[in-house]
């Protein structure tokens, strides 16, 4: 009889671990879930915002190089006719 009070404490006391041990299971994978659907979005925008970045960046870089054909047409066209 004192044997089985022993169990029957021993399981009394362990059921709240097991159970906090459960929930900590469940909500440890659910936050793991909402991460990575954060950092999938996260990676998205990333990807867009260097998509966007190279575009004005390639375009600054037409613009420079296009400005500086201009002039130095401009340049070996009329200098000549200045002095």
């Amino acid at each position: 009889m004192v044997e089985n009070a022993e169990i029957i404490v021993a399981l009394i006391s362990i059921a709240p671990t097991i159970t906090i041990a459960v929930i900590s299971i469940y909500y440890n994978d659910k936050h793991n879930r909402r991460l990575a659907d954060i950092n999938q979005r996260h990676a998205e925008v990333m990807a867009e915002l260097e998509h966007r970045f190279s575009m004005q960046r390639d375009d600054a870089t037409a613009r420079r190089d296009y400005k500086y054909s201009a002039l130095k047409r401009l340049y070996n066209e009329c200098e000549p006719l200045m002095f």
